[in-house]
């Protein structure tokens, strides 16, 4: 994608190389590490945390939302 990390701060593509190159290295080695590991009580513990931090994020993402919307409607509580 780019020749060197010069040329990538020289054109402030910065969030490019960290976005999907970054994100692309962290989830092989975390897919590596998953597979490593024997337990399986291990596995469940963290695929739980995973799933529950994903739905934590997406209630509060929708109250958020709904606070805006309410402001911009004009009935604040």
């Amino acid at each position: 994608m780019y020749s060197s990390l010069d040329q990538v701060w020289s054109q402030g593509k910065v969030a490019d190389v960290v976005s999907s190159e970054c994100a692309r290295e962290l989830y092989t080695l975390s897919k590596t590490w998953f597979i490593q590991q024997e337990h399986k009580a291990l596995k469940l513990v963290l695929a739980l945390i995973i799933i529950s931090m994903a739905m934590l994020f997406i209630y509060v993402r929708g109250q958020v939302r709904g606070k805006v919307d309410r402001k911009l409607d004009g009935r604040v509580r």
